[in-house]
């Protein structure tokens, strides 16, 4: 694996590591190649109330574990994208507002300590970063970048970013409400970042040589509309599960007469090309500041929600079985390191 190039004093933990992943990899049914048997596993980073980077991961949702190997400290939430099922990587900013990454086998085992990102490239990422896999070593990473989106390579040989492939082709990119999101289908790359005024920007672009040749991206906001509702609002995110690619946005709902309170929904919409969508499902909610989904199929997905800490209930997570909404105990997903409440998170599933 030469994404890993480990100097001598780590080249110990590093082969614990590999023989560890192997062992995880034989016990989760991979045929070493990112196929598996199994259902894709549920994988979670976060920053905990300790401002330490914690990765946490479930087979079914419902049982969570920590992951092996080290808690940085952080204070952005780590991205995450996989290669297949086998290699995995967890890029966040650190405490020293630097760039670093760990990188894992299986969701189980990940390294015990973080490199730097080139020099840490500090100052450049003012939000928690998206990530996914393109080819070989060859990543993308999209974040929050002097209030506009940014989307850049990531070389794991080289252990650095690459040019900007930020899409500029009829792509309005200012005053972002949260992180931009990355979704990548069989060769098909879906970015999108949400600006004030409910606009969601979305582009599309097909992988040619490592990077996305981008097409001019659209307004979801403009394309996308539900009656009675207004535009996306507070935070959104995107996935995919191998088929299609995921969006989930929040809308609140145009008051009924005598109402005082504002009501907020989740909306979630599926499309095989990421231009058409179809609307999956929708449940009441509260306006979040950070969101994240991972989905295992249309029958199978879960969304996590935060907001400010001064609200009560400030966290919630949802549970979608293709019928039915069930909301999850956080306590669980979390464990024994709670979520620093505010702040954003990544869920994610390898497909």
């Amino acid at each position: 694996m030469s994404a890993w190039k480990p100097s001598s004093r780590n080249r110990l933990s590093v082969v614990l590591v590999i023989v560890a992943g192997i062992v995880t990899m034989i016990a989760t049914g991979s045929d070493g190649n990112g196929s598996s048997t199994e259902p894709a596993p549920f994988v979670l980073s976060y920053i905990d109330q300790n401002w330490r980077q914690q990765i946490r991961w479930s087979t079914d949702g419902t049982n969570w574990t920590n992951a092996q190997g080290g808690t940085p400290e952080a204070d952005r939430a780590a991205g995450l994208a996989a290669n297949g099922r086998v290699l995995y990587l967890a890029l966040f900013v650190d405490a020293l507002s630097k760039a670093k990454y760990v990188m894992g086998l299986g969701p189980d085992v990940w390294d015990n300590r973080a490199s730097t990102v080139g020099d840490g490239h500090r100052g450049e990422i003012a939000s928690g970063p998206s990530l996914a896999h393109v080819d070989g070593e060859q990543w993308l990473v999209a974040y929050v970048h002097q209030n506009q989106a940014k989307i850049v390579t990531f070389n794991s040989s080289v252990r650095d970013f690459g040019n900007s492939i930020t899409p500029v082709i009829g792509v309005a990119n200012a005053n972002l409400q949260d992180r931009p999101a990355l979704a990548n289908l069989n060769g098909k790359v879906l970015a999108s970042w949400l600006m004030g005024g409910g606009q969601l920007q979305m582009v599309t672009g097909t992988v040619q040589g490592g990077a996305p040749v981008w097409n001019p991206g659209y307004r979801f906001d403009q394309n996308v509309t539900e009656q009675g509702f207004s535009g996306p609002v507070g935070a959104h995110d995107i996935a995919q599960d191998g088929q299609r690619f995921y969006a989930v946005v929040v809308r609140q709902r145009d008051p009924l007469p005598g109402e005082m309170l504002a009501h907020y929904f989740l909306f979630i919409y599926t499309s095989t090309n990421g231009l058409n969508w179809t609307k999956l499902s929708y449940r009441e909610v509260f306006k979040p500041t950070a969101l994240s989904i991972a989905a295992r199929g249309t029958d199978d997905i879960i969304a996590i929600l935060t907001r400010a800490t001064t609200q009560a209930d400030n966290l919630v997570s949802y549970r979608y079985d293709g019928s039915n909404w069930s909301v999850m105990d956080d306590n669980v997903i979390f464990g024994a390191n709670p979520l620093n409440s505010g702040h954003d998170f990544t869920l994610f599933a390898p497909n």
